[in-house]
């Protein structure tokens, strides 16, 4: 689908990315190794 899996920034930190079936941000591991997750209506609409 083309969903960017990682991102590296010039100083070496990594963010990771999770994504469903349909292509929406489900999840995201920063630098730090903090986990933060994403759930979705089902209009689609990102909840609290």
């Amino acid at each position: 689908m083309g969903n960017i899996v990682s991102v590296i920034n010039a100083l070496g930190y990594e963010e990771i990315f999770s994504y469903d079936l349909l292509g929406r941000v489900t999840g995201k591991k920063d630098r730090e190794g903090y986990n933060t997750a994403y759930s979705y209506t089902e209009a689609g609409d990102i909840k609290n």
